[in-house]
């Protein structure tokens, strides 16, 4: 038969090891579970022989109604509380903290970020850009990973009806830097104002009382 010895040291051994993984997830360790089910307050998981509980507001940023989408997926989570309480086993997660933390430094990267472009930039500059994408109204350049908008009315000094008869999407082209507004991260730029006037041509053409 089989040895209860055998069974009651690999059952130590796996109790010691949960006990393990438990004490850091206590101090903040982020964990993995797949999502079993729900109930009307959140969802369910189980991790070794703790119920896990994810309340509806913790699921991510902002309240989630459809709790059904979750299940069989992936959640990663913090505990918020551990309970071992003789046969009851539960820890309570939270995967909205863990998102509002990376939403936060992504935030902090992007201000930075925008911070070194606004010290880096003057009016009057000639910057590189690349075409990213157009409106009605103009295009969005991207200069420094910063996206500045090229007026319809600043691609030619001839106007133009569409901006794709000056630009192409992907391309890049030299612009001049028009107006910077720090407050509202809105940056202007021409591309007419690097290209001959059609007065200066005309000069070169033609001489005076011909």
């Amino acid at each position: 038969g089989l040895n209860p010895v055998v069974l009651s040291e690999k059952a130590i051994k796996a109790q010691k090891v949960e006990e393990e993984s438990i004490a850091k997830i206590k101090d903040g360790e982020i964990f993995t579970v797949a999502c079993t089910g729900f109930n009307k307050g959140g969802l369910i998981a189980k991790l070794g022989s703790y119920d896990v509980f994810v309340p509806s507001s913790q699921i991510r940023i902002g309240f989630v109604k459809d709790l059904e989408k979750y299940v069989g997926k992936q959640l990663r989570l913090k505990a918020e509380k551990v309970e071992t309480n003789g046969r009851r086993k539960q820890i309570v997660g939270s995967q909205r903290v863990i998102l509002e933390a990376e939403k936060a430094e992504r935030d902090a990267a992007r201000e930075a970020k925008e911070e070194a472009f606004f010290a880096s930039i003057n009016s009057g500059d000639v910057v590189t850009g690349k075409v990213v994408r157009f409106a009605a109204f103009g295009a969005f350049v991207e200069v420094n990973g910063f996206d500045c908008l090229a007026h319809i009315s600043d691609l030619s000094w001839a106007g133009v009806k569409a901006v794709t008869d000056v630009l192409e999407i992907g391309k890049k082209y030299e612009f001049k830097v028009l107006k910077i507004d720090e407050e509202s991260k809105k940056v202007s730029i021409g591309y007419k104002q690097l290209q001959a006037q059609p007065w200066d041509l005309a000069s070169e053409k033609y001489a005076e009382g011909d």
